[in-house]
């Protein structure tokens, strides 16, 4: 009886063990900033939790993954917004993923790790009572959120637009050996969008013998709710090749850049276009003055920045001068007027 009751009790306790949900963390060096993603594994119902702080734009996310159903709610709970979507092919099990994390010993330097970027769409919005039937850490987490189903879609989808890099970005780079650029050579793609990340093992579905790849999942979702409140510009520097000179010193610059994780823009025509030279709209005329704007042509519709005009009044009295600022906008701080 004693030998069935110590049985019993054995049982009990590893069970009760099997139950308790395990813990794990990654420690990830990104752009200069480090931060950690919290793994939670609940074997028994079969639940992955994967919860990353803000970091470098980033917002904070948690990520539940639901493998009885194959489906994940990514929660963004500053803003109270979740998302829904399936889960990406190719990611591993759970055994797999903590048998990973146990053999990784110290930080993930995410430069030398694979980066996957993807985009989602919204289709519609998830009812409350369609939430209800969920696992309860999703209806925990997301219960009190506006909760959208979303879609994969290419990032192409997206709008993307370019800009010149303001001139305290372009310092940085321009400040290191070997790198002499004119400024004109960082440029910026910029999205709009959420952006948010988690980390998990991936294999590809045609690897028979798969070797566990760590996989970073850099993520774009559309703009979600009729405020836009999810609604960010996203930013990510880069060199541009299509202006003049800058081809010639890419290869200085190279090693600068790739070691801060930046490449060189798409290829897009728009790119080219004025090489990231910044004009201010010509200045209204002033009642009795007229512009004169060295370098510029008379009826020139715009001026370069960093010129300067000067107004001339009747007899050719001077009437001040304005000059064109890196923003497009004028500097009239030195503008008299004429009386």
């Amino acid at each position: 009886l004693l030998t069935k009751m110590k049985t019993l009790l054995l049982t009990f306790v590893v069970g009760f063990l099997q139950a308790e949900p395990v813990v794990k963390k990654l420690i990830i060096q990104e752009g200069g900033t480090q931060y950690t993603q919290t793994i939670t594994f609940d074997y028994e119902r079969n639940i992955q939790v994967l919860e990353v702080p803000a970091h470098n734009n980033i917002v904070h996310s948690k990520t539940i993954f639901d493998f009885n159903q194959g489906i994940i709610f990514e929660s963004h709970p500053e803003s109270n917004t979740c998302y829904m979507k399936d889960i990406p092919e190719g990611v591993v099990s759970m055994d797999k993923f903590a048998a990973f994390l146990e053999k990784k010993t110290g930080p993930v330097t995410a430069s030398k790790e694979h980066t996957t970027r993807r985009a989602y769409k919204t289709t519609t919005k998830v009812t409350p009572h369609q939430l209800s039937s969920m696992a309860q850490e999703v209806i925990a987490e997301c219960g009190k959120s506006t909760v959208y189903q979303v879609k994969p879609v290419a990032e192409e989808e997206f709008e993307i637009s370019y800009r010149r890099a303001p001139k305290s970005l372009a310092e940085v780079f321009m400040g290191s050996m070997g790198c002499q650029m004119a400024e004109s050579c960082l440029w910026q793609t910029c999205q709009v969008g959420s952006d948010s990340c988690w980390w998990t093992v991936n294999c590809d579905v045609s690897e028979t013998n798969c070797d566990e790849t760590l996989d970073h999942s850099s993520i774009i979702h559309e703009c979600a709710g009729a405020a836009n409140d999810e609604c960010q510009i996203s930013c990510k520097p880069c060199y541009n090749l299509q202006c003049a000179g800058c081809a010639e010193s890419w290869e200085g610059c190279r090693p600068t850049f790739e070691s801060q994780n930046v490449g060189t823009c798409p290829n897009d025509p728009a790119l080219g276009k004025n090489c990231g030279t910044v004009y201010c709209p010509m200045h209204a005329d002033l009642p009795g003055g007229v512009w004169d704007c060295p370098g510029a042509e008379s009826d020139a519709a715009k001026v370069e920045e960093g010129q300067t005009c000067v107004l001339f009044c009747p007899d050719h009295v001077y009437g001040g001068m304005i000059t064109c600022n890196h923003d497009g906008s004028w500097n009239e701080a030195g503008l008299l007027g004429c009386n």
